[in-house]
């Protein structure tokens, strides 16, 4: 197939929802995405499971190309039931940010004829490349950026980011003749030791940092609202860019200046320049202090469960005496810590840890989900798929049983409890 006959993903953005009535009279959440390619625009309306499918699916392949850092944004929640508050646009619109900047190759399906591709993109890249859309890391990348950066050279603190210029592109699409126009921003940032920073970026930077930064300050989520789209190719005036520019400031302004937020955006592969999270000052009054910065002594961190999911599996190249590698999953964990706010714990137990805490709950609440004890010897792709199924059916109920208590180790120094609800 010619490079030329193959529809390639640009942009991907959700920008409407809907819920709609089955046959069988259940309701579904359906979202409307809008893709941007090198034949122009396209709308198409997927399941929320199309989402949690592609989630799925990359976290796999990342974990078995043996990346162990898996991007948070991948993370999707669970399905809700039709009752309940469907899942955030903006959620979505964080995943799919991540998922374009991956190296990763996928696809997703317009019609029963049109399927949009997000090519394979390679590590090394030329240095007059476009750069990433994807700029900005949130907050938990930061803490594992700044980690390393500590090592080798001081903190770069970011202290203000305003939009000073712009300019319209011819973005080439990779792998074909294809150029699509679109604006570029100029963000002047100002830093505490290195001065003045001019990086360019394009407009999906500002929707991965607003959709960050919802998650991070949820009480917030209305002020970090953006116009869900870039400029069409109708819009590219100045006008539209002069209004465009001024909305973006005023984001910027609100990311800078909020005391309790924590971001960063990336200058070049070695320097990332960061807003880091400021103490909010206590009152005299008794209150609760959002994102407070652990304290020196090092308080004893509490560490409480939201949320439980298998994200995937990986084979030990060590095999039993039968010849069968050992199969850990991956149990991803989204918890609130009193020390660090909301967080994420990753770690890989075996079939048999799962199968001790359903013992050990069992006799508690008779009626969670059976893991099913008996040992297949044939580890093959279908039996591990039905453990990965049963496991998620089983964390859910345990997750959600109110009078349940439960925890679980993370290491030698961290547990995450399930509280039982009164």
């Amino acid at each position: 197939m010619g490079t030329d006959t193959i529809n390639t993903l640009l942009s991907a953005l959700v920008v409407d929802s809907r819920v709609l009535v089955t046959k069988l009279g259940t309701h579904r959440h359906e979202y409307k995405l809008d893709i941007i390619s090198n034949k122009g625009a396209l709308s198409v309306w997927h399941k929320y499971k199309t989402f949690q499918n592609l989630a799925t699916t990359l976290t796999i392949q990342l974990l078995h190309d043996g990346v162990k850092v898996i991007p948070s944004a991948f993370d999707l929640p669970r399905q809700p039931s039709y009752d309940q508050p469907p899942v955030e646009i903006s959620t979505i619109n964080h995943f799919l940010a991540a998922a374009v900047d991956t190296e990763l190759e996928w696809g997703i399906r317009i019609d029963a004829n049109t399927v949009v591709y997000k090519p394979k993109r390679l590590k090394s890249s030329p240095s007059n490349s476009p750069p990433s859309s994807f700029s900005f890391v949130d907050r938990k990348s930061s803490y594992i950026s700044s980690t390393k950066d500590e090592l080798t050279h001081e903190e770069i603190v970011l202290v203000s980011a305003t939009i000073v210029d712009n300019r319209i592109i011819a973005a080439e699409v990779p792998d074909t003749n294809q150029v699509v126009e679109c604006v570029q921003y100029c963000i002047a940032i100002e830093t505490t030791t290195r001065g003045q920073f001019f990086l360019w970026r394009r407009y999906m930077t500002f929707l991965s940092l607003a959709a960050s930064l919802k998650m991070q300050c949820p009480a917030m989520a209305s002020q970090f609202d953006l116009p869900p789209s870039p400029l069409k190719q109708h819009q590219l005036v100045y006008t539209s860019i002069l209004q465009r520019i001024e909305i973006l400031n005023r984001f910027l302004e609100l990311a800078t200046t909020t005391k309790q937020l924590e971001w960063g955006i990336r200058a070049d592969p070695d320097t990332c320049l960061y807003k880091r999270r400021q103490l909010l000052p206590r009152k005299n009054s008794p209150g609760i202090v959002l994102y407070e910065a652990p304290k020196k002594e090092h308080p004893v961190e509490n560490v409480s469960l939201i949320s439980a999911k298998i994200a995937g599996y990986r084979v030990s190249s060590r095999t039993d005496d039968k010849g069968h590698g050992t199969i850990k999953y991956n149990l991803q964990m989204d918890c609130l810590s009193n020390v660090g706010g909301i967080c994420t714990y990753s770690i890989w137990r075996r079939f048999g840890t799962f199968l001790d805490l359903e013992k050990s709950l069992g006799s508690i609440c008779p009626n969670i989900p059976s893991l099913r004890s008996s040992e297949d010897e044939r580890h093959d792709k279908a039996l591990i798929q039905r453990r990965v199924d049963s496991l998620n059916d089983f964390f859910q109920a345990i997750s959600n049983t109110d009078e349940l208590e439960w925890g679980i180790r993370v290491d030698k120094d961290t547990t995450v409890f399930k509280q039982r609800v009164l």
